[in-house]
């Protein structure tokens, strides 16, 4: 018996537990059906105010108790994502009654979406919420550009007083990323309203600035449609052409591509050219200004070729070089560096000159300190480099005049130290020249010699350089009749003493017999000194 009862009583509370285990509501998660119809709103409409309508928004209850019961005026809010708004008239439909829920309506504004619902406590059925069957929820994006796109979404914070209900997720983005998606909405480009000439086809680009183009060298440019708000649309087929240019710039430099999407321009010769593509109907914004520039160094050649010249002194005229690249056009801005090719000496001067804006080098200041007839010059810039002509050097003759009053010079004998120097030149250091002069003698001086030296006010500069050893024996003379003399140096040329300064005063000393051997002019009645001036003046 006591067996019997203790049987009934575990029975009993097998049934206890059964019965409270079936009391408590089933939770599943719903199913949500977002909105459809969101997926490409023209960015146009943000301009012309339409709106774009939605399929409906269904949430269902995958168990009976999902959506929370005893609810008494219970709110669902639903957001719009950043970049979009809905229209609050008309007001979107709402279903759910017949369920659980006892009482429901809709609330719309500018973002948001707020369900008001009541539900009884028996949580026995399988609710359905539809929202926007009929009115549908429209909406419109905010703004033409940026394209924004994002999910309509529950907000973890002002999401509603309605709970948590299994299965929806709140998110805090914005855009609704990491919530439950109740609708995708996405913005893109509106009707093509303008073609710009571009730097690449995806619309990643930019208008082709205003550029430099070696000629030779291809620029390739790109037919890119945008709309109203500047959104990319896509490389669309153009007719191209310049529309302005100058120079050598012709219409054969730029060619279309098959497709007529892009086109390439290819200069030759200098110029500017604007680029174009047309499509009808839509504002077309051109290129830069496209510059077409010469191409590296191809020809040098000599526009001037050094003449015969003085040694020591400028060439003259100036000798010029052109720079052309290979399709003829001259090259401004070049360098170009000159150096003696063959024959001996030093190359003086600026090297090296840049090309002006014809493509010529001009070299205004070239010397060569040697004498000699086989001179020649290399031009050289970047790999490319010409040689002149073969030019000569010659030597230097410095003249000395007689002094006002006559036609001779005056030959008196020398008594004492006393300055007779009417007049200084100038004689440029290193270089070669001869020396000639007239007198009048009293009397023959054959065999006598002559020296040019270096003096100053004071009288001769004491350690002063010789500037000639002179070995030219004098011609004989006849009383009072004038003669020629010229003093040489054993080469045939008198050599400046390189240790000289530029500015020297110049004394004719004439030894009266070879007695004497000093320049010190203190021996009285062995030198007569000349009175003279001189002018220093090119003589082959």
């Amino acid at each position: 018996m006591k067996r019997f009862i203790r049987l009934i009583g575990i029975g009993l509370v097998v049934l206890t537990l059964v019965s409270l285990i079936t009391a408590v509501p089933a939770r599943a998660d719903v199913t949500v059906t977002p909105a459809s119809g969101g997926t490409a709103i023209s960015a146009d409409n943000f301009v012309s105010g339409t709106w774009t309508s939605l399929g409906p928004i269904i949430i269902t209850e995958g168990a009976n108790a999902d959506i929370p019961e005893k609810l008494l005026s219970a709110t669902l809010v639903l957001k719009a994502p950043s970049g979009f708004e809905f229209n609050t008239a008309p007001v979107p439909s709402i279903t759910g009654l017949g369920g659980d829920i006892d009482v429901i309506s809709i609330v719309i504004s500018s973002t948001t979406i707020t369900v008001t619902l009541s539900t009884d406590s028996s949580a026995n059925k399988i609710d359905t919420i539809t929202i926007g069957a009929a009115p549908a929820i429209q909406v419109r994006p905010t703004a033409g550009t940026p394209l924004a796109s994002g999910q309509i979404y529950r907000p973890t914070t002002g999401g509603g007083t309605a709970g948590a209900i299994a299965g929806i997720t709140t998110t805090a983005n914005p855009d609704g990323s990491g919530g439950t998606n109740f609708g995708t909405l996405t913005e893109v480009a509106g009707a093509a309203a303008k073609v710009k000439v571009e730097t690449a086809a995806n619309g990643s680009g930019t208008v082709v600035p205003a550029q430099n183009l070696t000629a030779g060298s291809p620029l390739t440019v790109y037919s890119v449609t945008r709309d109203q708000f500047d959104n990319y649309v896509g490389n669309t087929a153009a007719s191209w052409s310049f529309s302005t240019k100058t120079g050598g710039v012709a219409d054969g430099d730029l060619v279309a591509a098959g497709d007529s999407k892009s086109a390439t321009m290819t200069g030759a010769l200098i110029g500017t050219g604007v680029i174009h593509a047309a499509i009808g109907g839509l504002t077309s914004t051109d290129s830069g200004t496209i510059t077409v520039v010469a191409a590296g160094v191809n020809t040098l050649t000599v526009v001037q070729q050094p003449t015969t010249t003085d040694a020591g002194a400028v060439i003259a005229p100036p000798v010029t070089v052109k720079a052309v690249d290979q399709f003829g056009n001259v090259i401004a801005g070049q360098s170009v560096a000159a150096s003696l090719q063959t024959g001996t000496g030093t190359l003086s001067g600026t090297t090296p000159q840049v090309t002006n804006a014809s493509g010529i080098a001009t070299f205004d200041d070239l010397s060569i300190n040697e004498v000699g007839g086989d001179k020649v010059l290399r031009f050289t810039a970047d790999i490319k480099f010409i040689d002149s002509d073969t030019f000569t050097i010659i030597s230097v003759s410095i003249t000395i005049t007689p002094p006002t009053g006559g036609t001779d010079l005056v030959l008196a004998p020398e008594t004492s130290n006393q300055s007779l120097i009417t007049s200084t030149g100038s004689v440029t250091s290193g270089v070669n020249f001869d020396v000639t002069a007239k007198d009048k003698m009293a009397d023959d001086k054959s065999g006598n010699a002559g020296k040019l030296i270096e003096y100053d006010a004071g009288g001769i500069v004491a350690g002063g350089k010789v500037l000639t050893n002179a070995v030219t024996v004098w011609s004989s003379h006849t009383n009072k009749v004038a003669s020629e003399i010229t003093l040489t140096a054993s080469d045939q040329s008198v050599i400046v003493n390189a240790a000289l300064a530029t500015d020297v005063d110049l004394l004719l000393i004439v030894e009266q017999d070879t007695a004497a051997g000093d320049e010190s002019l203190t021996e009285s009645g062995h030198y007569y000194k000349i009175v003279i001036t001189f002018t220093a003046s090119e003589h082959t």
